[in-house]
């Protein structure tokens, strides 16, 4: 459970400042104080902060959107058509970690994103999320031209199990040259057993 601070008013405004000040420390920090208030108003300010030149302001962005949870969660999925694909990938990891159902359908149109590194977040979230409609969305990156979007689209159709899983990831496996990949797919194998439903 997130444990939520209290902020007087113009410790919350300092705060602000701080996240687009010149200082990336002190940017880092404004991040992760604003997220622990909880508080959707900060919102914005953080998913602008995603934009951020310096990394780890990014990384911090992101642990504030993912403590205000839910809330959050219409502006991350806006975030998802954003130009720059370093966003993009934020937002689908923010996305995976919140686990709002209202961000599923999202995350599986990611998939199809045009950066590898955005497809493979969204398919990372989606094993988080482990449920059978993103089996087919999933699908496609089986087959993609980057390993490790292979390797987590694999990963995530494990977590998900079932028998149309299965059968994605044994199809798979007879083609797949890449051996880390090929490994993990043989792994999501021994968890996909057929659900009773499949």
């Amino acid at each position: 459970m997130v444990r939520k601070f209290h902020f007087e008013t113009e410790g919350v405004q300092g705060l602000h400042e701080a996240l687009v000040g010149e200082d990336p420390k002190m940017r880092q920090m404004a991040a992760v104080f604003l997220g622990q208030t909880a508080d959707t108003a900060h919102i914005t300010g953080l998913i602008d902060a995603l934009h951020d030149r310096d990394k780890q302001v990014r990384a911090c962005a992101v642990e504030g959107l993912v403590a205000i949870g839910s809330g959050a969660v219409p502006g991350l999925i806006a975030a998802l058509q954003d130009e720059w694909w370093v966003v993009r990938y934020r937002a689908a990891e923010a996305l995976g970690r919140i686990r709002d159902e209202g961000a599923l359908s999202a995350l599986e149109h990611a998939l199809g994103d045009e950066k590898d590194h955005v497809r493979y977040m969204a398919a990372k979230g989606l094993g988080g999320y482990a449920r059978q409609s993103s089996v087919d969305p999933l699908a496609p990156c089986l087959e993609d031209e980057n390993e490790y979007v292979r390797k987590r689209a694999a990963l995530s159709l494990g977590a998900i199990s079932g028998g149309r899983a299965r059968a994605l990831l044994t199809a798979r496996h007879q083609k797949e040259q890449h051996p880390e990949v090929r490994e993990a797919i043989a792994g999501a194998l021994e968890g996909a057993a057929p659900s009773p439903s499949s």
